[in-house]
């Protein structure tokens, strides 16, 4: 593979082809998006919102604006679809991501830059988001970002590019407050070098911003309740030593209560945490895809010990993000794809490094790696399933047959959004769940269920509903239009 990549023309190098290749999957995979994601809708909303009822408005639905202000103010200054630049702006975001990421590796180890490339295309955690609109394509770029130029001040140093550091850390706090992580993981790189004079030095250059803005905030705000904003008090909570101890003991005492014997449950905690550690560390694995085989092979963990030191802030911002995802799932129970792709995504560096051990120690199997990593890569982005197209059909139908109204039931809320309704307020109830005086209050229910579900037809003879109208993808999944028979 790397003979053919050697014959490509000069202008084709690693940062260029990663660069423009992650901007093409990003197009494939938004030319097969046909319904918008749930969060999508969501963000693309918030902006509509703010663009025409102001940032109080905003803040209202949603209390972390970053993303939407973001969308907001760059339909002002273009007019531009706010739908159309959030889909743009992400697909920059992760192009900006897999640059940096492979200039980190060509940085420490040329020859290993074109495999840093085919793994930052095809590592499915990460790259299976391309065709949505999320917060975190943002909070991996900046993230990226910050330690990049991290590295760029190890080599150069100066005020400006430490400075640089921490705006970039900053705006990825505004996309997602999981980024404050990134400055202990940057203390804890530092750390070692105080025992010495010239350590000293540097860590004061490389701190000097931070402690001057905290300083400055805390003058500023004085009195201000920022600290009470929504997120930032959710956080604040799920790292309180308190709250830790509780939601581990009610995590446990659930576990505990399944156990048949009682000697068993006085081992549940240790029980519960090593499976949430081993929940973490599989999910890690099985989104590597093909990319799981170096790791496995001595040569690819050796060369990823020998890089530890290069990467090392990256190596803490890592560990650090695992005891985060480790306290949100003792505090929410349940942790998705989305949340630990941050952790592939920090991996990179080391996974080229080891892909590329691994190819000079085994080229015929480096070869069957490489066609894995490309069909990957494909199926990253390229989606053969049924499309959600009967969501569209019935939001359309719904502002053709029905005045915009708030009493409406959705089973899935994208449905008002293509009616032109905006993204209502998620709701976690059923049909099923509502009682006859909620079912009063509501005056069109938008039910997903197969056509021939008895309980559907039980549901709305018991409660005097009709259907008014039906809507099926081509796989068969329908959603209903249900009314009140007297309308």
């Amino acid at each position: 593979m790397l003979m053919m990549l050697k014959n490509l023309p000069l202008s084709l190098t690693p940062r260029r082809v990663a660069f423009v290749g992650s901007l093409l999957l990003s197009l494939i995979a938004y030319l097969g998006v046909v319904t918008i994601g749930k969060d999508g809708a969501f963000y693309v909303d918030i902006a509509r919102t703010i663009v025409d009822q102001g940032v109080a408005a905003g803040a209202a639905r949603f209390n972390w604006l970053g993303f939407p202000l973001l969308l907001a103010g760059l339909h002002q200054i273009s007019g531009l679809s706010i739908e159309g630049l959030a889909y743009s702006v992400c697909a920059l975001f992760m192009a900006g991501s897999c640059l940096l990421l492979v200039d980190l590796v060509a940085r420490h180890r040329p020859q290993a830059a074109w495999w840093a490339v085919l793994v930052v295309l095809a590592v499915p955690a990460f790259n299976a988001f391309r065709g949505d609109i999320i917060r975190e394509h943002g909070f991996w770029f900046f993230s990226v970002l910050a330690f990049w130029l991290a590295a760029l001040w190890h080599v150069r140093g100066g005020l400006l590019l430490a400075a640089g550091v921490h705006v970039a850390v900053v705006i990825a706090v505004i996309f997602r407050l999981e980024a404050m992580v990134l400055e202990v993981a940057l203390v804890l790189w530092l750390l070692p070098n105080v025992l010495s004079r010239a350590g000293w030095q540097q860590l004061l250059q490389f701190f000097w911003l931070p402690l001057v803005a905290v300083l400055a905030l805390l003058l500023l705000l004085g009195g201000s309740d920022i600290l009470s904003q929504g997120r930032v008090q959710y956080f604040i909570k799920m790292l309180d030593p308190l709250q830790i101890q509780q939601d581990f003991q009610v995590l446990s005492q659930g576990f505990a209560d399944s156990l048949k014997y009682d000697f068993a449950r006085d081992d549940a905690g240790k029980i519960v945490l090593m499976g949430v550690i081993g929940l973490i560390l599989l999910s890690f694995a099985k989104l590597l895809g093909p990319f799981v085989l170096p790791l496995l092979a001595r040569s690819g963990r050796e060369e990823c010990t020998q890089s530890l030191r290069f990467f090392r802030p990256l190596v803490y911002a890592g560990l650090l993000y695992c005891m985060v995802l480790l306290l949100f799932f003792f505090h929410q129970q349940f942790l998705n794809s989305r949340y630990t792709s941050f952790l592939h995504l920090l991996a990179v560096p080391l996974l080229a490094v080891a892909t590329y051990s691994f190819a000079n120690h085994y080229p015929k199997w480096s070869k069957a790696l490489a066609v894995a990593a490309m069909l990957v890569m494909l199926d990253n982005v390229v989606s053969l399933g049924a499309k959600k197209t009967h969501y569209i059909e019935a939001g359309r139908w719904l502002s053709e047959h029905y005045q915009k109204t708030e009493a409406v039931f959705y089973d899935d809320p994208r449905i008002g959004y293509y009616a032109g309704w905006g993204y209502p307020a998620g709701q976690r109830l059923t049909v099923l769940d509502l009682q006859p005086e909620q079912i009063k209050q509501y005056q069109i229910f938008i039910v997903e269920a197969d056509s021939d579900e008895v309980w559907l037809n039980d549901w709305m003879a018991r409660n005097g509903l009709r259907q008014s109208a039906q809507f099926a993808n081509r796989k068969g999944d329908a959603v209903h239009v249900i009314v009140h028979v007297q309308q």
